[in-house]
């Protein structure tokens, strides 16, 4: 019973602080960073299927866009890519349902590695059963899944910190049918470090002497140092919300190696725009 309950426990506690990947995985954390002194990671993966799961893992080199997504690199020469100072075990795993896995993570930092942040993704292929792959040879089904890849950057520092962020604008704008809003933050990055963190959005309306509320929120996003500007698109929270003349505060809290820190706040005077 107690065995039970802490099994119960340990799933709870890695929902909180992951990503259900789909419906299938769920992966913690979906982040990681090497700070200077740090030498190893671990990563939890928890099949949440009914069904046996495979995948295999493998890394990929991607440059950030500044609307958001990335692009593969075609050139890693020019790329200050992570991959060839990690190593990570196990390269395949197969998952009973509700079964957990650790992925182990191991740095080695080169000699006169210079002053920077490198980055890598570990990629996570989804691989047919046994049932699936009898399917197709024996021709009596046609396999119509897609398999699931899901990447998550991994990052390792070296040097100081020197990283600034700033809000620079912002555009509001608001749905009376659907209720909802969208908001986008325009951001400046400089420095030698990427960002991490969760952004919120706050508004008060003009003359309310009332708390702020939250509008909008948008977690885990990264401003990567390939990147001097980009944007964020928050995602609507649906709280009450009545287009007026008002004040947008927005407020970037610092994640992972920042934690406990605002990477950036400011507020704007701002009357949303009606679609």
């Amino acid at each position: 019973m107690k065995i039970r309950f802490f099994a119960h426990v340990l799933t709870f506690l890695l929902f909180i602080t992951s990503t259900v990947v789909n419906a299938n995985l769920l992966v913690s954390p979906t982040y990681v960073s090497f700070d200077l002194r740090e030498r190893s990671k671990e990563i939890v993966l928890v099949n949440t299927s009914n069904s046996v799961q495979t995948y295999r893992m493998e890394w990929q080199q991607k440059r950030a866009l500044s609307h958001g997504g990335y692009e593969a690199v075609q050139d890693e020469s020019g790329f200050p890519v992570a991959s060839n100072m990690l190593r990570y075990s196990p390269r395949q795993v197969t998952l009973q349902p509700n079964e957990r896995q650790v992925v182990k993570l191991a740095l080695r930092k080169p000699k006169g590695l210079a002053a920077g942040e490198y980055r890598s993704h570990l990629t996570l292929r989804s691989l047919p059963s046994q049932e699936e792959k009898i399917s197709k040879q024996t021709g009596f089904a046609i396999d119509l899944k897609l398999r699931m890849s899901y990447s998550l950057p991994v990052v390792v520092r070296q040097g100081e910190n020197d990283l600034e962020i700033n809000a620079e604008s912002v555009k509001f704008m608001f749905d009376p049918q659907s209720a909802k809003g969208t908001i986008s933050v325009n951001f400046n990055r400089s420095g030698s470090y990427s960002s991490y963190g969760d952004i919120t959005a706050y508004w008060l309306p003009h003359g309310s002497a009332d708390e702020p509320i939250v509008v909008a929120r948008l977690s885990g996003y990264s401003v990567y140092t390939e990147l001097e500007k980009a944007v964020a698109n928050l995602i609507w929270v649906g709280a009450p919300f009545e287009p007026t003349r008002g004040v947008l505060s927005i407020v970037y809290e610092g994640q992972g190696r920042y934690k406990g820190r605002v990477l950036t706040t400011k507020s704007f005077k701002i009357t949303p725009s009606i679609r």
